[in-house]
């Protein structure tokens, strides 16, 4: 199992630069290694938290919000799109500010706008949720094009449902920048 930090470390390595870049609810990550010129990109849609809080604990997201206080103008939920490698297919990490509990697989809900509710099987581990599966994840960021609000939920057996609702106004625009370096497949 991938740990947290090797999931959404902004700065993966020992030296580097990072340049971001904001566009509606999203930033664009561009992180190069100064010893190898190395890039990786990361797409992450914007949380009301400071930036300092964000790049400081190199890419974990301190979510602090109980969802049952979520309202639309309060977003702490973040959706993360990357790849590890130059050329590599990308894949999908939700971050939820409420514990997901147990490791497992869940079949998640959502809904892009007005449009039909999808399902999806993710990967829980904490508070994320993720799409490795590439053929899923390529389905996953298809269904986002053009979108201004995802909203999905999961009801585990124990009852406690897991909820988020993440602006994505703009991702269409930015998406180049993550296919420039990982691959479109």
């Amino acid at each position: 199992m991938l740990t947290l930090s090797a999931l959404l470390c902004a700065a993966p390595f020992a030296f580097a630069t990072t340049q971001i870049l904001h566009h509606k609810d999203w930033q664009v990550r561009v992180i190069v290694d100064e010893f190898t010129d190395e890039s990786r990109v990361i797409l992450n849609t914007k949380v009301e938290e400071n930036e300092e809080d964000f790049a400081g604990k190199r890419g974990i997201v301190l979510i602090r919000s109980d969802v049952s206080s979520q309202t639309v103008s309060t977003v702490t939920d973040m959706l993360v799109i990357k790849c590890d490698s130059p050329g590599d297919l990308p894949y999908v990490v939700i971050a939820t500010q409420k514990e997901v509990a147990e490791a497992g697989m869940r079949n998640i809900e959502f809904r892009v706008d007005k449009r039909d509710t999808k399902r999806v099987l993710m990967t829980s581990h904490q508070k994320y949720l993720m799409i490795f599966d590439r053929r899923k994840a390529r389905r996953f960021i298809e269904q986002i094009r053009s979108g201004h609000l995802l909203i999905g939920r999961s009801r585990p057996i124990n009852g406690k449902r897991i909820e988020f609702r993440i602006p994505i106004d703009g991702f269409d625009e930015v998406e180049h920048h993550l296919f420039e370096h990982c691959s479109r497949q």
